[in-house]
């Protein structure tokens, strides 16, 4: 851009939406949310955007539940609290997880789900995904991830700000199902917006489950342009999902390297 950037940072690693309530601002450095205040009226009072990476502690029975209204509670309170009610603001969706029980993959993908709709919710927010890139450990991503993560947020924030030549995050636009009596197959076509040029997969295209979360219950699955084509066998379609659980295995991006 040519002008200096600079961030101020506030997270707190392992932290649950709850500790992070807009309603503890009084406690100032004893709560997060205060101490968050407080550093930045320490470093002039005036921000740009805010950047939020966040959910995994979420990711439980008890707290699911309250996730999406915790998370838009906390978004208008900082654009409240901060005088700045069109702050951009940019979150990670939650990447993949190793160390898992057995009822985490619910879980997690629930949270994922209500980090992709939440733009459709709050004016000015984008989600990036996260779901491809590697990790470190098993659950932290690695230091070439880290830098790839950096380019999808700032482009999405520079878009929110109305000045980047990069598209929006990619996201949904339609699907649709049909049968195909004479041989059998049932197809699911998906089609994308905001794809830069033509979605692309290294190797064999993978992440989508139908029916079966979890299960690549498609025999074949294509790319076409900004669409995908789940070829599927020939039975009613009562669900389709992509990136289900905590270590599914994604590949799917477009030429910009945007999954």
């Amino acid at each position: 851009t040519g002008v200096p950037q600079g961030m101020i940072a506030c997270a707190h690693g392992g932290t649950m939406m709850e500790q992070w309530d807009p309603k503890r601002k009084e406690e100032g450095d004893l709560s997060l949310y205060g101490a968050m205040l407080n550093r930045v009226i320490r470093n002039g009072g005036l921000v740009s955007g805010m950047i939020w990476y966040q959910g995994c502690s979420d990711a439980e029975a008890g707290r699911l539940p309250l996730f999406q209204k915790r998370m838009k509670e906390f978004v208008k309170a900082v654009r409240r609290d901060f005088a700045f009610p069109g702050m951009p603001c940019v979150q990670v969706q939650l990447s993949h997880f190793t160390a898992y029980s057995n009822d985490a993959h619910e879980l997690w993908t629930a949270i994922r789900e209500i980090q992709r709709i939440l733009p459709s919710q709050l004016k000015k927010l984008a989600t990036v995904p996260a779901i491809d890139l590697e990790l470190d450990d098993p659950i932290h991503l690695s230091g070439e991830a880290q830098v790839i993560l950096g380019k999808r947020l700032a482009d999405a924030m520079m878009n929110l700000l109305g000045n980047s030549p990069v598209p929006p995050p990619i996201e949904l636009d339609a699907i649709k199902s049909k049968g195909l009596l004479r041989n059998g197959e049932t197809q699911v076509q998906l089609t994308f917006k905001n794809v830069s040029g033509s979605l692309k997969a290294d190797g064999r295209p993978s992440g989508f489950s139908v029916n079966y979360p979890g299960k690549d219950h498609a025999f074949r699955t294509e790319l076409k342009g900004s669409r995908v084509i789940l070829h599927c066998p020939n039975e009613p379609i009562s669900s389709v999902g992509y990136g289900y659980g905590c270590n599914p295995y994604c590949n799917i991006h477009d030429e910009l390297g945007r999954s």
